[in-house]
């Protein structure tokens, strides 16, 4: 995907707003195995600085974030959607140009109604969703029960149209990685057939690193690209040796950053959640700098 046209960018970025005061996380030592996730003494390190970027770092950066980002999980209900509107909420406070996406959704459209709230987008909700099944199941069982046949041509075009409207594109899958869509055709063939790179969601508790490392290593063997893992649904009050070693444990596991844990927040848990507010929560506890395609 070509580079936008410079008439496309409205804003101004410096290093103040694209990485200092909204995304630098104080990191350890070894930035690669970031303990200080897992240490009660963690910080966040919000020291202004007015270096301004050019015009030409502004737009490289813009070419690195041209295409977009799919964001999977462990498996359902694991918190995809908070953090796809985190990181939609964090990049439009920053002027960019995001669209979101949930391709498949069942049971409701909540998921891809959260993702319109937090783009602060136009787009009609069935170009967000073009597929919707009125049962809470896999896609595949889903469309069995009510006699339809997925056509994933739809998905196609609504992609490209989301492509062609917006510089960066968020979008978040169905359940886990391996979840079908159709029997032949598994969330990981979507990712596949849309060339993004994933950010991996997981919970931040014990039984977390099989989990994580087995949605890893599946989507290593399609050669899907994995810019980072979140951790995310940490209960403080509850939180033991399992939510303190994960971290560490998971990027020594997967050689896959961790690049944010995420806890638990009541103020997020409804539909059309206060938009500054998830940006900032998620922007103090998600390094999303260290994603390699920002």
């Amino acid at each position: 995907m070509n580079c936008p046209t410079t008439n496309r960018i409205t804003y101004k970025l410096n290093i103040e707003r694209l990485i200092i005061d909204q995304f630098q996380i104080a990191i350890s030592k070894n930035p690669r195995h970031p303990r200080h996730l897992c240490n009660p003494r963690f910080r966040i390190n919000r020291q202004p600085i007015t270096e301004s970027l050019t015009e030409t770092r502004s737009l490289c950066i813009m070419r690195n974030m041209a295409q977009g980002i799919f964001i999977t999980g462990t498996g359902t209900e694991i918190g995809k959607t908070v953090i796809a509107g985190g990181l939609a909420a964090s990049l439009k406070q920053l002027g960019t140009d995001v669209g979101v996406m949930k391709p498949v959704s069942t049971g409701d459209t909540a998921d891809a109604r959260f993702l319109k709230h937090t783009a602060q987008v136009d787009d009609d909700l069935s170009l967000i969703n073009p597929i919707y099944l009125r049962h809470p199941l896999a896609p595949a069982v889903a469309a069995r029960m009510e006699n339809r046949e997925i056509d994933l041509s739809c998905i196609e075009d609504a992609f490209a149209e989301l492509q062609q409207r917006h510089d960066f594109l968020i979008v978040e899958g169905v359940g886990g990685i391996a979840v079908p869509i159709r029997d032949d055709f598994l969330v990981v063939h979507l990712i596949k057939q849309l060339q993004l790179p994933i950010l991996v969601v997981a919970t931040a508790g014990l039984g977390t690193l099989n989990h994580t490392l087995l949605t890893v290593t599946f989507a290593q063997q399609f050669n899907i690209q994995i810019a980072g893992i979140v951790l995310n649904g940490l209960r403080p009050e509850r939180a033991g040796l399992a939510e303190a070693t994960n971290p560490v444990e998971i990027e020594k596991l997967t050689d896959i950053p961790v690049i944010g844990v995420v806890p638990y927040e009541k103020q997020l848990d409804t539909p059309f959640p206060d938009v500054k507010f998830l940006a900032e929560f998620t922007n103090q506890h998600i390094a999303w700098r260290k994603l390699e395609i920002l």
